[in-house]
């Protein structure tokens, strides 16, 4: 009779552990579609219910549930780590790895191909996550054994049979190898980056539009940021046919997530987009380079209508910023009749990115931006007359002054030469358009951002940036002199 109370208990508890693995997987599901703290506190929730249904499973009685639970609390602590801040992120995801890695002392290649390179594949996002979030050259290490790790999942033959997982198992290859190349310089990140492509098109040969258009649409995406990353690092000619590949790759992304089955990645791919187009653009001089930046306007104004200020103010400043250097571009290479206008659109879209981007909170975007609103102030009073020029150079003035109070000729010399050449360039504008009693002031202080540059640009090390300062200088201090004598003349 006891022998029989023992084994029904026991039933009973099998039973109870396998509820709690149901119940663990529907909050992990849920976890994973719901964002912020609530998400997180699902995922954990689902972490607490596999840990007590392995109180029951145990290695020795029960090994092949004890490693499927292994595998789902892996699953679990991956996306809690993914979702975590870095100290709190690092801890689990290394919890996570130690979860796959009990998983795999059941799910062995000879007995159980199949799981064994399931769980690879999951381990190796979990490695690439801990690579992702260390510095120095343990991400390197962590990254090379993500890689290794989705290889040896492709040894074993799941095509076949599990096609969707093989190409699961592509994408996060691809990823792997793409966060090596980002880490990596010259021909071995060229390399890692066409490793990355290879996997990424793998993937798509299973992940079509028609059968799979969500994970279709992911996998364009990671291919189109691969093809981008590729042609940054590449010349023309063969640099303009990658952006041509990449903006094929961000239009296929938009087009499978659609703005209204799935805004936030639509807005996402249209940024990308935007950015693709411009860079092309910047890569050829005729009517064609005017077409593709029309054409990013259009992407980044697409973005801007998910990336509200109430609701995505980061994605909205940066998308903001972006179509204000779009809008600049496009107005420096139109005819003078619609210069005046794209000039106009790109002041207020660098102004829209200074509501998010502020001194305080965000010093460097901030300083950035301000340069660029200075450079499309001084743009748009050129299109001007006298008055309405004036007001606007002041403005610009004001830009660049903001722009040097964090690019510091100590840390950021370069820039902050290129931005004291501009502040003298809009100085000497505004002066001459002013009488010939307002004009010292504004020259000496032309003079004095012109000497400036020059600390740093000396005739060795920077010939061609010296010399446009060395004569703009001397322009100055001409107009100051003749200024003077105007003025000396009038009194006699």
């Amino acid at each position: 009779m006891a022998a029989n109370i023992e084994s029904n208990s026991e039933f009973s508890a099998e039973r109870w552990a396998e509820r709690q693995i149901v119940l663990g997987s529907e909050l992990r599901d849920q976890g994973l579609r719901t964002e912020g703290a609530k998400g997180a506190k699902l995922l954990a929730q689902a972490v607490t219910t596999y840990l007590t249904a392995l109180e029951v499973f145990t290695f020795d009685k029960f090994p092949e549930r004890w490693a499927e639970t292994q595998f789902h609390l892996g699953t679990a602590l991956r996306e809690q780590g993914m979702r975590a801040d870095d100290t709190n992120a690092t801890k689990l995801l290394a919890q996570a790895v130690t979860a796959f890695l009990s998983a795999l002392e059941v799910f062995t290649r000879e007995e159980i191909p199949q799981a064994w390179a399931l769980t690879q594949s999951n381990l190796g996002v979990a490695l690439r996550e801990q690579g992702v979030r260390t510095i120095g050259s343990g991400a390197m290490e962590l990254l090379a054994q993500a890689v290794a790790v989705c290889r040896s999942a492709l040894d074993v033959d799941v095509r076949k049979e599990l096609p969707d997982q093989w190409a699961i198992i592509q994408n996060n290859l691809g990823l792997a190898f793409q966060e090596q190349a980002l880490r990596s310089e010259g021909a071995d990140a060229r390399e890692l980056l066409v490793q990355a492509e290879n996997a990424y098109r793998n993937a798509l040969e299973v992940f079509t539009r028609e059968q799979f258009p969500e994970n279709c649409g992911i996998v364009e995406n990671n291919l189109g940021i691969v093809l981008h990353e590729q042609a940054r690092r590449t010349e023309n000619p063969t640099g303009s046919k990658l952006l041509a590949q990449a903006v094929v790759a961000y239009r296929n992304a938009s087009t499978v997530f659609g703005r209204e089955q799935r805004p936030q990645q639509w807005a996402m791919a249209n940024q990308r987009l935007g950015v693709a187009l411009e860079e092309q653009a910047l890569r050829v001089d005729d009517m064609k380079g005017q077409e593709l930046l029309a054409q990013a306007t259009v992407a980044y104004r697409n973005a801007l209508s998910v990336y509200t200020i109430e609701k995505y103010p980061q994605d909205w400043a940066t998308t903001q910023n972006r179509l204000g250097n779009t809008l600049l571009e496009q107005g420096i290479r139109a005819e003078r009749a619609n210069r005046s206008n794209l000039f106009g659109q790109a002041v207020v879209a660098y102004r829209n990115a200074l509501k998010i981007f502020t001194l305080r909170q965000q010093p460097q975007d901030w300083a950035v931006t301000q340069y660029n609103l200075g450079f499309a102030l001084s743009e748009q009073a050129a299109t001007f007359d006298r008055l309405k020029g004036v007001a606007l150079l002041s403005q610009a003035v004001t830009a660049y002054r903001n722009a040097l109070q964090k690019k510091t000729r100590e840390q950021r010399p370069q820039e902050w030469a290129m931005i004291q050449k501009k502040l003298g360039h809009a100085l000497r504008e505004r002066a001459t358009r002013l009488e010939d009693a307002k004009k010292v002031e504004p020259l000496r202080q032309a003079t004095l951002a012109y000497e400036a540059a020059l600390e740093v640009y000396s005739h060795e090390t920077f010939p061609s940036e010296y010399e446009e300062v060395r004569k703009s200088l001397q322009i100055v201090r001409t107009l100051l002199s003749d200024t003077y004598l105007s003025g000396t003349e009038a009194v006699g």
